[in-house]
């Protein structure tokens, strides 16, 4: 028998074989969709177990790996949720799906984007005709993006300073810079089309769909709060099933701190669930602070786009991305697992009161 720390893997190919171990041993059909940059010497897919009835009126939909890095925190849950058969005798009108790297390219490179560069929690917006403006980015985007981005955050002041001063631009995504920070796309990434397809799929006859996507990077140091995209009386019934810590994502505009964003997966959800009720959550792991979060993934943004694998500095970069949504400590796995599986008991036991 597996002990709990070896649900969780370091690295993506790692994650895949033991979710796709974990299913194969309850029994269930593992659903592959192959990854268009998939080869042989590196397979890529987003694959998916259904598990409970194939006619229930009730789904909860888990998530991993919407950004690359994090696919490592939400994998160690869902391979222990299968482990340990937490979802032996759900009722008839009830199935889980669980889906494991919604962005495996990205997953494999330790990039939170995608293979194009793009943001898929800025990239859900169906059809994109509605992207968002971004003024304040597309003043600095020559500075972020460009081959001195490392010495302008320096003569800004260090991380600090930039996320102090352009935190909002920088996060809250934008469409016009393909190589830039936070990029929404121009179209529909394949990862969240072949995502809309498959919870559409699995979703079809549903009434009631619970989606909950699993996230690190952001929060108090292993606290896992639920936020909520949708609107009040959507976000009335989360705070209901989930209790108190359960947040308000689209609140609190006049804070400073607080930056709209567009294209979460929320839309994806809302899209392909049809008629049916939708409860859509992210449920969101702390790790480093906010400032260091930002200068890892400024950091990497730059070696993408000017440095090379084989710069002095590359591994040490990597490293510092991977560290600040994946902490290398047993005891932040272990409050991510008994947090993750806390809010799929909540998810269960809320569908069931339907």
């Amino acid at each position: 028998m597996l002990s709990w720390e070896d649900y969780f893997a370091g690295t993506y190919g790692q994650a895949r074989g033991r979710f796709a171990r974990a299913a194969e041993k309850r029994g269930h059909r593992l659903i592959r969709r192959p990854h268009p940059l998939s080869t042989p010497d590196l397979p890529l897919s987003m694959d998916a177990v259904r598990i409970g009835s194939p006619d229930a009126l009730q789904l909860l939909v888990l998530t991993s790996g919407v950004h690359g890095p994090e696919l490592l925190c939400g994998s160690g849950s869902q391979v222990a949720l299968l482990e340990e058969a937490d979802f032996d005798g759900l009722p008839a009108d009830m199935a889980v799906l669980l889906i494991h790297a919604v962005n495996p390219w990205g997953a494999a490179h330790i990039r939170r984007v995608n293979e194009d560069n793009v943001d898929l929690c800025r990239n859900g917006v169906i059809a994109l005709a509605d992207r968002p403006g971004n003024d304040a980015y597309d003043e600095i985007h020559a500075e972020v993006s460009g081959p001195r981005s490392r010495e302008w955050m320096a003569e800004q002041g260090g991380a600090k300073a930039v996320a102090t001063r352009h935190r909002s631009a920088l996060l809250q995504g934008q469409y016009d810079h393909p190589d830039g920070f936070a990029y929404g796309g121009d179209r529909l990434a394949w990862s969240n089309a072949t995502l809309l397809t498959l919870v559409a799929e699995q979703a079809a006859g549903a009434a009631d769909v619970v989606c909950i996507d699993i996230h690190s990077g952001l929060g108090p140091y292993g606290y896992g709060c639920l936020g909520s995209f949708q609107l009040p009386a959507d976000f009335e019934r989360s705070r209901r099933w989930f209790g108190p810590w359960t947040i308000d994502a689209t609140a609190g505009a006049e804070n400073p701190e607080h930056y709209t964003v567009r294209g979460q997966t929320t839309e994806i959800y809302a899209e392909a669930v049809g008629p049916a009720r939708l409860t859509s959550l992210v449920l969101e792991f702390g790790t480093v602070d906010p400032v260091a979060m930002l200068g890892a993934l400024f950091e990497e943004h730059w070696l993408h786009l000017h440095g090379a694998e084989d710069h002095p500095d590359a591994a040490a970069i990597r490293a510092r991305l991977l560290a600040a949504f994946y902490p290398d400590d047993p005891e932040w796995r272990w409050a991510i697992l008994q947090r993750t599986r806390q809010a799929v008991r909540q998810a269960l036991a809320g569908l069931a009161s339907t």
